[in-house]
């Protein structure tokens, strides 16, 4: 690889070579922003004096023209002289490919700064009163915003009730060991919030399965080190309103052979969920808590379903309604014996976002997968081809909607008892873009692993200077996985 100023004064050093393009300083920031329960924001800088700091300019040999850029403590950088036209930096653990010239890097996120991780053996010894009478198929969730717990629920894994869960009928819980390890410590004194929520499982003739929030309550708890924290709470009942679920179903399990040539639909998702505030520049429309939930299974078609959902959060949170259908690709890794490793299950979405006025509608799927995608010309039909360690990514344009970002992600495999998995960085690419050189690192050279190519649509008010930042609904996803490769050390 060589210096940008080096191939400058080549190209200078040719007769009538013609004039080399404008350039101009790159400059912006990489300030995180926290939205915190309180409605307060804190901007908090990366320390970028610290580390290296790198632009990358495609050259016509198939190489990467090369600029080293400057941080400082405050989060700010510069990169010297960068012509016009696309290049990718990477800062930290920040990847992006742009064409602006000025830019801000942070994202946002849920809640403050510093929460701590639970350890094994940590979790809440919860006793409550006044629930829903209990059904086997209903949850309990609980979320922080501030401690960026979203919806910790009980249905994502039964053994999250270690001890003394629920039966059938039941209207309290005695001494629920619920089992917080791995997740994020709230701690009232810090000011962090923290709700229960009982979602209460329903079923129509038809075979549709719903849940709805029937009871609630709010806890003020400092999680223990190393032991269980008891919690004592009444929840109180929700009030119930109605509302209409319209899903074209079908509309998005049509994305299927774009997500992945083998890929099968597992279920369809129509979720009533909660923002803090109001959507715009300080937004975060994912992972947020379930006010109610409709699960459908593959081949349903249009899903019209009248149902009640009720909000236990105060008029700061906004509703908003999400769909999807989640799919299912099975990727094994070779073992060096000549054998294999089991298969994994690596799934993809396609999703959209509304806001609640807009959740009327029957909502289909505005975003269809790229297509067609290539590494190195190879369109990976094959198990395992090998590629270069910095590979050009070439696809075609989904057949249906126009995304704004194409999110860029390498997953490796890793050969054992089981196939294992590590996700590497993504990288954002910003605009009407159809391929693109990945810079070095990016990919695990000599590693088994697959691309993420995640198409994404985002509002009118989508800033691209802020490429981290979302801004709320309309917006949609939908993401293509393609077969496994190596690629060359």
């Amino acid at each position: 690889m060589r210096s940008l100023a080096t191939s400058l004064l080549m190209a200078s050093a040719l007769l009538g070579c013609p004039s080399a393009p404008r350039s101009a300083t790159v400059k912006g920031d990489l300030i995180a922003r926290y939205l915190l329960v309180d409605g307060g924001v804190l901007d908090l800088p990366e320390d970028l004096s610290v580390g290296s700091l790198s632009l990358y300019l495609e050259a016509s040999d198939g190489g990467f023209d090369v600029i080293h850029g400057t941080g400082s403590a405050d989060g700010t950088f510069t990169f010297p002289s960068v012509p016009d036209g696309r290049f990718i930096v990477s800062i930290a653990d920040v990847f992006l490919s742009t064409t602006a010239h000025e830019l801000h890097l942070g994202e946002n996120v849920a809640g403050r700064p510093g929460v701590f991780i639970a350890n094994p053996g940590e979790g809440l010894r919860l006793t409550a009163t006044n629930l829903a009478p209990w059904s086997p198929d209903d949850e309990l969730q609980l979320t922080s915003w501030n401690a960026g717990i979203d919806a910790f629920s009980t249905a994502q894994s039964r053994r999250i009730m270690r001890e003394n869960a629920p039966d059938a009928g039941d209207t309290a819980l005695t001494g629920l060991w619920l089992d917080l390890d791995g997740y994020r410590v709230v701690e009232a004194a810090k000011g962090d919030d923290l709700r229960l929520l009982q979602l209460s499982a329903h079923s129509t003739d038809g075979g549709l399965h719903w849940k709805s929030v029937t009871r609630a309550a709010s806890l003020a708890v400092d999680l223990a080190m190393n032991r269980l924290t008891p919690a004592t709470v009444a929840l109180d009942e929700v009030v119930q309103q109605p509302i209409t679920a319209r899903f074209d179903q079908g509309s998005f399990e049509e994305a299927a052979v774009e997500v992945h040539p083998e890929a099968v639909a597992l279920e369809g998702r129509w979720l009533l969920d909660a923002h803090l505030g109001a959507f715009g520049p300080n937004t975060i429309s994912t992972g947020a808590p379930d006010l109610a939930t409709v699960s459908s299974s593959p081949g349903a078609g249009v899903i019209s379903l009248d149902l009640t959902w009720g909000n236990p959060f105060p008029r700061a949170f906004t509703p908003f309604v999400s769909v999807a259908v989640r799919f299912e690709a099975l990727y094994r890794a070779p073992q060096p014996d000549g054998g294999f490793s089991p298969s994994r299950s690596e799934t993809a979405v396609v999703s959209r976002v509304v806001s609640l006025e807009a959740a009327s509608q029957t909502l289909d799927a505005p975003l269809m997968p790229v297509r067609n995608v290539r590494v190195d010309g190879v369109t990976i039909d094959d198990q395992f081809p090998h590629v270069a360690a910095t590979p050009l990514v070439s696809w075609e344009p989904p057949r249906r909607g126009s995304p704004t970002i194409i999110d860029l992600q390498a997953v490796a495999l890793d050969p054992g008892v089981t196939t294992l998995r590590t996700e590497g960085p993504t990288l954002r690419v910003v605009g009407d873009v159809t391929s693109l050189r990945l810079p070095p690192g990016f990919l695990d050279p000599g590693a088994v692993q697959y691309l993420r190519l995640t198409a994404i649509a985002q509002p009118p008010e989508w800033n691209s200077s802020t490429p981290r930042r979302d801004v709320g609904p309309p917006a949609a996803t939908a993401t293509a996985m393609t077969r496994a490769f190596i690629a060359t050390p």
